[in-house]
C-alpha cells in the first residue's frame, strides 16, 4: 500500500504520543511519503515528534519539534529500529529534545543550505548503526544545561558512516554524571568525512573523530574553513 501525508498546518500532541506514528509499518512493503511543507508543524510534547516507519521518505520545509521535561529521550525524527530518508529543505528546522534525527540501524540525511537540524540534549544526527549525511546547512548537537547526561555531537554514527559536509556541523557542549561524555563536531566509528568550504566546530573537545581517534583515518578532501 501507499501512505502519503502532506501537511501545511499543525499536527501536535500535548501530553505524550507522536504527532505522526507509522512505526508499525515495519516490513518495508508500504510506500510511505511524509511531506511537511513550508509553514507546516509536526510537534510533540512528551514523545518523539515523528516515527516514520520502515523505508519512509520524510521531506521537511517546515518545523519538526519534540519537547518535554529534561532527562527524557524525545527526538525530532526517531526511526527506532528502522531506517529511511530525511530531506530537510532550505526553510526546514528539525529540533529534538534529545536528538534531532536518530535511528537504531541507519540514517540517510540530506540537509540543504539554509536548513537546520538540532539535538538540544544530544546529537543533531545520530545512529547506533551506519549512516550517510550530506550537509549544506547547519547541524548542531549540544547539552541543554539541565539534563544529567547530554552527548552533544553534531553527527554521531556508531558504525560505518559517510559525512559530506559543505555547511556547518557543531558539537557545542556535553556533560556526564553516570558516564564520561565528550562532544565533537563529527564522531564516526569508521568511514569517510568529505568537505569543501566547510566548517566542523566544537566547544571544548575534538573536532572530528573516527573510531575515537582525533587524527582519523578518514578522507578529508578539499577541506577548508
Amino acid at each position: 500500500g501507499t501512505i502519503t501525508l502532506n501537511n501545511t498546518g499543525i499536527i501536535k500532541t500535548t501530553n505524550g504520543g507522536q504527532a505522526i506514528d507509522f512505526d508499525a509499518a515495519a516490513s518495508g512493503g508500504a510506500t510511505i511519503v511524509i511531506n511537511n511543507l513550508a509553514g507546516g508543524e509536526l510537534r510533540s510534547f512528551g514523545q518523539d515528534a515523528i516515527r516514520p516507519g520502515q523505508g519512509a521518505v520524510v521531506t521537511n520545509a517546515g518545523l519538526i519539534y519534540s519537547d518535554g521535561p529534561a532527562n527524557n529521550n524525545y527526538d525530532g525524527v526517531d526511526w527506532q529500529g528502522k531506517s529511511g530518508k530525511v530531506i530537510n529543505q532550505a526553510s526546514g528546522v528539525i529540533s529534538g529534545l534529545r536528538h534531532g534525527i536518530t535511528s537504531d540501524v541507519n540514517v540517510d540525511v540530506t540537509n540543504a543550505a539554509g536548513a537546520t537540524i538540532i539535538g538540544r540534549n544530544g546529537s543533531g544526527v545520530g545512529s547506533d548503526g551506519g549512516g550517510t549525511v550530506v550537509n549544506n546547512g547547519t547541524i548542531v548537537g549540544r547539552w541543554d544545561g539541565v539534563a544529567t547526561n547530554g552527548d552533544g555531537d553534531g553527527v554521531d554514527i556508531d558504525l560505518i558512516g559517510t559525512v559530506r559536509n559543505f555547511g556547518t556541523i557543531r558539537g557545542i557542549s556535553a556533560t556526564g554524571v553516570t558516564q564520561v561524555i565528550i562532544c565533537g563536531g563529527i564522531d564516526l566509528s569508521s568511514g569517510a568525512i568529505v568537505g569543501a568550504t566547510a566548517m566542523i566546530a566544537m566547544s571544548f573537545a575534538q573536532v572530528a573523530t573516527v573510531n575515537g581517534n582525533p587524527n582519523p583515518k578518514a578522507m578529508f578532501i578539499d577541506y577548508g574553513w
